[in-house]
């Protein structure tokens, strides 16, 4: 008789224990994103087409002679805020799966779907975001010139942690509109509107503060995803301003959960698929 060997463990099962069958599902993700490079290629190439004429239209006006902004500032706003910035596919993850029915094999799996769902998307997100950073501070050293360097370590560590809030905030208000689906027959309109407005209430379009129209903006959450964690980079705020940015989005990732999972088990009362 041949003798069984004895399970050892990996390095990951190690560290991660139960929870290493998320890792399995990140797996997943990172595979199927290499697997097809052509579209995660397409994907990244029109996210830096965008950064980059928006940057160089700054540019231009800059040079013609327009005083809003210097051209450090621009550079370095839209630079480090893209690096922090999440391109995340929750919401059309959520809506197809509804619209198809594959969302009820989800629901059948004996793990939380909110948990299946950001996970899974974290995973698609990883790849293409590792290179798109890559790419972004290369372009930083070759641009050195235009950079400006956080005046501090805290100050640096406060923007990454802000980052980590705009992460949170992102994926709970994208799982709200994925889950309208329930509600709307076909919401690949809704989606689209969302994109754009993103563009525009983050500040990714324009700065926030350069106009008293956009100033109220600063308190969405979509403010959170962009505008505040560069402000905090670029020394814009004051201690107490950045307890309250904090506080504020610390306060948005709470509503905005409790809000995905409530219209999530709402929608699921009018859910009528059979799955796949």
């Amino acid at each position: 008789m041949t003798q069984t060997q004895p399970f050892t463990p990996t390095l990951m099962q190690k560290l991660l224990g139960r929870n290493y069958k998320w890792w399995y599902l990140i797996q997943y993700q990172i595979k199927h994103n290499t697997a097809y490079r052509a579209s995660t290629f397409i994907w990244m190439i029109g996210r830096f087409l965008i950064l980059f004429s928006t940057v160089f239209i700054w540019w231009i006006n800059i040079n013609a002679g327009s005083t809003i902004s210097d051209f450090k500032n621009i550079f370095t706003y839209y630079i480090f805020g893209s690096i922090i910035s999440y391109g995340n596919g929750v919401q059309w993850n959520i809506a197809g799966g509804i619209k198809s029915g594959a969302i009820t094999s989800r629901l059948l799996r004996p793990v939380s779907t909110m948990k299946q769902i950001i996970i899974s998307d974290f995973g698609w997100w990883l790849v293409p975001s590792i290179f798109e950073i890559l790419i972004l501070l290369i372009v930083v050293a070759f641009g050195w010139q235009y950079v400006i360097l956080p005046s501090s370590f805290l100050i640096f560590a406060l923007y990454l942690l802000l980052g980590v809030l705009a992460y949170f905030i992102t994926v709970f208000f994208a799982y709200i509109l994925g889950s309208l689906a329930f509600f709307i027959v076909d919401i690949n309109g809704v989606l689209e509107i969302q994109t754009q407005l993103n563009f525009i209430f983050s500040g990714k379009a324009l700065p926030l503060n350069i106009s008293n129209i956009l100033s109220p903006l600063i308190f969405l959450p979509f403010a959170f995803t962009f505008y505040h964690p560069m402000q905090i980079y670029l020394g814009k705020y004051s201690p107490l301003e950045t307890l309250f940015v904090f506080l504020g989005g610390i306060t948005w990732c709470v509503v905005l959960y409790f809000l995905a999972k409530w219209v999530f088990k709402m929608g699921l009362k009018r859910n009528e698929s059979v799955g796949l």
